[in-house]
């Protein structure tokens, strides 16, 4: 039976939209459009990579004071939205009896922005790759969030939207479920909380 519910942050408690925002940010730095490059070169900012070095690679050149602040201002606002329903989810998980727990590849603004918002709550522990320095699908991330929160891997419900970090977390025994959309997310959790 499920003690623990292991969550991903993008894709499942939050729908990352429109990009609209990243093309407006992008003429403002007088560069190309660069949505798809700014969404398949995460990894090593999502590992701890500095924002000053993530954009200057990204966009080629390095980024004034300015710049650097406008970009990351545009970056966390990019995905900082849970919606409430999800946050209402999570909640009525939690009053279930579950243990809740984040577990996101994500870069230091945006975790240093988000541990503090009203929907992290619910959870008792955020674990995000910038801080262990480890990122999904690495099964050394998965281990770690098993060793501290003392539990074994067939007591935890992972969701997350990529195949690659469900398959990861499944090798390890962990009951772990693509789930993409945060209304797959919500019909999950209550049937998690409807069975207990």
């Amino acid at each position: 039976m499920t003690t623990v519910l292991l969550l991903d942050y993008g894709g499942v408690l939050h729908d990352p939209g429109d990009t609209a925002r990243l093309d407006t940010l992008a003429e403002r730095l007088g560069a190309a459009p660069f949505v798809a490059a700014y969404l398949a070169s995460r990894e090593e900012f999502d590992r701890g990579q500095s924002p000053e070095d993530y954009w200057a690679a990204l966009l080629g050149r390095p980024l004034s004071a300015a710049e650097l602040a406008d970009a990351t201002e545009v970056d966390i606002a990019q995905w900082q939205q849970v919606p409430p329903a999800v946050e209402a989810a999570t909640r009525r998980a939690r009053g279930a009896g579950l243990r809740l727990a984040l577990l996101s590849n994500m870069p230091h603004p945006e975790a240093d922005a988000y541990e503090t918002r009203a929907w992290t709550e619910p959870f008792e522990r955020l674990y995000f790759s910038c801080r262990l320095g480890l990122v999904k699908p690495d099964p050394a991330i998965f281990t770690h969030v098993l060793t501290e929160l003392a539990v074994a891997p067939e007591a935890v419900t992972f969701l997350d939207d990529r195949a690659d970090n469900v398959a990861a977390a499944a090798a390890l025994g962990i009951d772990a479920r693509l789930t993409v959309g945060t209304g797959a997310t919500i019909a999950t959790i209550d049937a998690l909380v409807a069975a207990r």
